[in-house]
């Protein structure tokens, strides 16, 4: 009866050890998954899937090294969330801080926000950057509202210093 009851309990938990992992999201994330992992806390804003030529964009400039060395962003910089946000501008003002809420990372992760400008280039800006606190948000100041893409660093590169960019043009 000893060696059932011992039987059961190694099957029970290596069941349920399996669960996290069937969990976990793809590593190939569409749109659609990515905006899944932000949200914003802000009356009027809407948070929605970027179309699939900006993010087909997006990716474009998270994958390549010179892109990201342009915006002074750590070449180990991963896409953890990528989403279209939009909203009003409060009148009267040229800028507003919004807090991003990230779900898909820990506290205390390295993140860089950046936001693709509405410009006749489509250039690409940093808006935020910072370790992700307990609630796990990022504020980030936005000029113009259009895709976002949130990026997490390696705890390593951050510390050694993440440098503010000079321009967003490549």
């Amino acid at each position: 009866m000893k060696k059932l009851c011992s039987a059961l309990l190694v099957i029970a938990l290596a069941v349920v050890m399996v669960f996290p992992v069937m969990a976990a999201p793809s590593p190939n994330a569409t749109a659609r998954e990515a905006r899944r992992n932000a949200s914003v806390a802000v009356a009027g804003a809407k948070v929605t899937a970027l179309p699939a030529d900006v993010f087909a964009a997006a990716q474009d400039v998270v994958s390549n090294a010179t892109h990201l060395t342009n915006l002074g962003i750590s070449t180990s910089a991963r896409m953890v969330s990528a989403f279209d946000l939009d909203m009003d501008m409060p009148a009267g003002q040229t800028s507003v801080t919004v807090p991003i809420k990230v779900d898909n990372v820990k506290a205390g992760t390295y993140v860089v926000v950046i936001h693709r400008m509405d410009n006749e280039a489509k250039t690409w800006e940093v808006v935020g950057q910072g370790y992700v606190g307990e609630d796990l948000t990022i504020n980030c100041t936005f000029t113009s509202f259009s895709p976002v893409v949130v990026l997490a660093v390696d705890a390593t590169q951050a510390s050694a210093g993440v440098k503010a960019p000079k321009t967003g043009q490549f």
